[in-house]
């Protein structure tokens, strides 16, 4: 793991993957990246639903969020709650600080994490629709949940008849 500052996190550390191109606003999280894709450890799975994880970490994280209802960790500025402290400062930079570290190099449009961008430059510019409708032939879709959205409004089917 590389650490260097740099303008794309507005002058904050980012630390790079020394195996790929990867890069992270945080250790912990290029730490977990290592773990989970550089790494071959079996997997992890949750005894109370079909969930599987990556690591111990983020199964006791699924647990306690979907399972327990824990979420410790409230906006003070909307009260969403969240499991992680991470969670809710990534929330409180991104929604109401309006912190856009990641820019578009095609278009110009800023979002606030690396993901969202990743998503925004594979459906508008490279035209990745990888979500078929199993039921038009012609209709794709760039994420699961449109293609959701899709199947219940044109289809009437909800996910758990899918």
């Amino acid at each position: 793991m590389k650490k260097t500052t740099g303008g794309a996190a507005g002058g904050r550390a980012v630390f790079s993957c020394t195996v790929c191109a990867a890069t992270f606003l945080h250790k912990s999280s290029a730490q977990r990246h290592t773990r989970l894709v550089h790494t071959r450890r079996a997997p992890v799975g949750c005894k109370r639903c079909a969930a599987v994880f990556g690591d111990r970490h983020a199964l006791n994280l699924h647990v306690a969020a979907v399972h327990d209802k824990q979420r410790p960790y409230a906006c003070a500025q909307c009260s969403l709650r969240f499991i992680q402290a991470a969670h809710l400062q990534s929330h409180t930079l991104t929604v109401h600080l309006r912190v856009r570290p990641f820019t578009c190099t095609r278009c110009g449009k800023a979002f606030g994490q690396r993901p969202h961008l990743t998503r925004h430059e594979r459906a508008v510019h490279d035209r990745q629709r990888p979500f078929p409708c199993p039921q038009c032939p012609s209709a794709r879709f760039s994420q699961r949940s449109d293609l959701a959205v899709h199947l219940a409004t044109r289809h009437d089917v909800t996910e758990s008849k899918l």
